[in-house]
């Protein structure tokens, strides 16, 4: 489209043509970088180093590359962070140093990308605290389940301390899902809201844990608690067999024999020690 003249309409030029829409299907690894296109017209395969560089000269129609990236067409670099810095696939570093080098947590070299480990991490925003979060949540995710196992098993009934600590809990779940959530949308706030997340579900967790424990331990004991919690949840836990009485007992009373027995004439222990000792069939025939 262009102006001709002093006329201030515009007039569509003859060899302008219209973009048909366009529907292209691409592939990806893990790292969501750009394996393959596919049109009308074929697929579009490509494959990366270690460190990004392509092995097809022609480029995506996406514009994505490198673990989903926006790259540069006419230099092939990565602005990453929105243009906090520019990543040369080529020259396996970035152009501009890391702030926090090399005395602080950004390490010696101040260029590296992902920390020379670019198979294992990535680093989308060119910020340390992208690696921060990939180091603090596997600890937050395995106290996590530690706590909620150990609330399960001793955890009191909803009222009072614990009920906020479980309203705690559910604003933590709530949080942590909004982050996952935006971290699957490519934000780089979603590690982090999720990180705040998983710390409050967390928080409740350990809340309930330590109520349940103080109340068991006044209580009728911590151990009882536990194995009573454990046979609701496990039916077979700590079952035992139930062993049938005898089908009939025979009572035998004992009467011992006594000095005098009035009004009998059976001899009393007195009586029978004076008497010689003879063979029980002779007694039972006199």
């Amino acid at each position: 489209m262009h102006v001709t003249g002093n006329s201030p309409l515009p007039v569509r030029s003859p060899a302008a043509t219209v973009l048909q829409p366009r529907t292209l299907l691409l592939a990806t690894d893990l790292q969501q970088s750009i394996l393959a296109e596919l049109d009308r017209s074929g697929p579009n395969l490509r494959a990366y180093t270690p460190y990004g560089s392509p092995s097809s000269l022609r480029p995506t129609s996406a514009g994505l590359g490198f673990n989903g990236q926006l790259k540069e067409r006419p230099t092939g670099w990565y602005h990453l962070g929105n243009g906090h810095r520019v990543y040369n696939p080529l020259l396996m570093r970035f152009h501009s140093p890391d702030r926090l080098s090399p005395f602080d947590k950004g390490g010696i070299n101040s260029y590296t990308y992902s920390r020379g480990d670019p198979v294992n991490f990535k680093d989308p925003t060119g910020e340390y605290p992208v690696f921060v979060a990939k180091l603090i949540q596997p600890f937050l995710t395995a106290g996590l389940h530690t706590a909620v196992t150990g609330a399960t098993l001793i955890g009191p009934k909803l009222t009072g301390a614990a009920l906020n600590a479980s309203r705690i809990s559910l604003a933590g779940s709530l949080t942590s899902a909004a982050g996952a959530a935006l971290h699957l949308s490519g934000s780089a706030l979603g590690n982090h809201v999720a990180n705040v997340g998983t710390a409050a579900l967390l928080t409740g967790a350990l809340t309930r844990v330590a109520i349940g424990a103080a109340n068991a331990y006044k209580g009728r004991g911590l151990w009882k608690t536990i194995t009573d919690n454990l046979k609701s949840l496990l039916p077979s836990f700590g079952s035992t067999k139930n062993v049938q009485p005898p089908a009939s007992i025979t009572q035998v009373t004992v009467i011992p024999l006594s000095d005098s027995v009035p009004g009998s004439s059976v001899p009393t222990s007195a009586g029978l020690s004076g008497l010689p000792i003879q063979d029980a069939s002779q007694i039972r025939k006199t």
